[in-house]
């Protein structure tokens, strides 16, 4: 069996949630996970703002990328921002991230974009995604902080 990887489509609603679910609490466990905040955002997905990826190996998905776009502040041109990229762990070390990355940089490509936003926002895997992005040529600048309120 082969992996592949598609848009997101209405039909994924639940096994996207099962996979967000577990993102959220790998990413986050300290926040609840939001059933009604998921299905907004997913609804959304399905209409390509913001836009959604999956990963699947026969009928069973295994992965998402939640991706957007957005403008550069002060200058003309677009920017392809990769949200969320989540591989469950049965399935790390395999094929689907990278077609999940692949996937997202031809889709900037496809929209035109000029510049392609990837983050590793999770303490202890941050340096390893990292690593990982940079083989598709990423490269570090700057550094991502946060204030919990």
């Amino acid at each position: 069996m082969r992996f592949y990887v598609r848009l997101a489509m209405p039909k994924d609603r639940e096994q996207v949630r099962a996979l967000a679910r577990a993102a959220a609490l790998e990413r986050e466990p300290d926040q609840r996970f939001d059933d009604a905040v998921f299905s907004r955002l997913f609804t959304a997905i399905t209409y390509g703002n913001p836009t959604g990826f999956v990963v699947g190996l026969g009928d069973r998905l295994v992965g998402f990328a939640l991706c957007e776009i957005r403008q550069f502040t002060f200058n003309a041109g677009l920017i392809a921002a990769l949200q969320i990229i989540y591989v469950a762990p049965g399935q790390r070390g395999t094929r689907a991230s990278a077609m999940l990355v692949d996937e997202f940089l031809r889709w900037g490509r496809t929209i035109g974009c000029a510049r392609y936003s990837l983050g590793a926002d999770h303490p202890d895997t941050a340096e390893r995604v990292a690593r990982f992005f940079e083989r598709f040529g990423a490269r570090r600048i700057g550094i991502d902080m946060v204030i919990d309120g």
